[in-house]
């Protein structure tokens, strides 16, 4: 989060955009692994390097089975949207682009 407070210099309500995506791979014959991964969107920084796995698990990509693994994860997501992030002192909103691929 340090790294992220200077790219918000100068703006009075900052607001942090942020894609969670799934994917499914299959590793196997009958295996198939979903990886879900969230990333920071902003002008100059879409890397790797600000790529972030949430979650890897077996299975399908179902919208079933990835509500029951991702349960928590997507809590989560529904409060920092409601309720922001708060860091040294500064109130960060924060919106999700989700998809599912």
């Amino acid at each position: 989060m340090k790294e992220f407070q200077n790219m918000f210099e100068g703006e009075d309500e900052p607001t942090i955009r942020l894609r969670f995506a799934g994917d499914r791979r299959r590793t196997s014959k009958k295996i198939g692994t979903v990886m879900a991964v969230f990333s920071v969107l902003r002008e100059g920084i879409h890397k790797p390097d600000y790529q972030y796995n949430t979650c890897l698990y077996n299975g399908k990509e179902g919208h079933e089975q990835l509500t029951s693994c991702m349960k928590s994860i997507f809590q989560e997501m529904k409060d920092l949207e409601r309720n922001g992030l708060d860091y040294n002192g500064r109130h960060f909103k924060i919106e999700w682009l989700v998809h599912v691929s």
